[in-house]
């Protein structure tokens, strides 16, 4: 990945995190299927990419200053980094690591999809 490419996914990664574009999932597919940097090719490197991702979209469904349909978006797209992490998850503290974050992904779903009330 280039200097440019870095810098690029950058702005995005901001983009993402502070809805730049609402209206603009595609911003998030783009982001989620670009190419590894060269230096994170390693298995470490690659756990480390998806919890950053993870992560920044996290930080993203839980800030109550992001529009509510993009924290709904990054909701849906969160399971990506998170597949991975459990693709690469080897050992028994890995897997039991990616439980975890998929637990705390539950607990999030809240703020999008409220329990539904019986009238």
């Amino acid at each position: 990945m280039t200097q440019a490419a870095i810098g690029s996914a950058a702005l995005l990664a901001r983009k993402i995190r502070f809805a730049s574009e609402p209206d603009n999932t595609e911003l998030l597919r783009h982001w989620l299927n670009a190419p590894l940097p060269e230096r994170l090719q390693s298995r470490a490197g690659q756990r480390h990419y998806h919890r950053l991702q993870y992560q920044l979209l996290l930080e993203t469904i839980s800030d109550e200053f992001v529009p509510e349909g993009w924290r709904c978006c990054c909701l849906e797209f969160i399971h990506q980094p998170l597949q991975q992490l459990e693709r690469l998850a080897e050992t028994t503290a890995e897997k039991r690591e990616v439980r975890g974050l998929y637990f705390e992904v539950a607990m999030m779903s809240r703020c999008c999809h409220p329990p539904q009330t019986l009238h």
